[in-house]
């Protein structure tokens, strides 16, 4: 019998050894308390940036609408002036 590649691949090992044992499958992952403790976290924080870039576009808002109204005013003080 003539051993193709597959064969030779599929019956050695990392050292390329000779194994009559199959490979293992990987160990399923579970998620843990601890593992969904990790990922509330960036949500948690996401939240919380979320709250100051609300706080953040706020106030320049007011700031923008407070330089348009002195501005206005400064306006009109020079025309009435004249």
């Amino acid at each position: 019998m003539t051993t193709t590649f597959a064969d030779q691949a599929a019956t050695t090992g990392q050292n390329d050894h000779a194994t009559d044992s199959r490979p293992s499958r990987p160990v399923r992952r579970t998620f843990t308390a601890a593992c969904k403790a990790d990922a509330a976290k960036p949500e948690a924080r996401n939240d919380k940036l979320a709250g100051e870039l609300g706080k953040t576009r706020t106030a320049l808002d007011i700031a923008g609408k407070a330089f348009a109204l002195l501005e206005n005013i400064s306006s009109s003080a020079d025309s009435d002036v004249s």
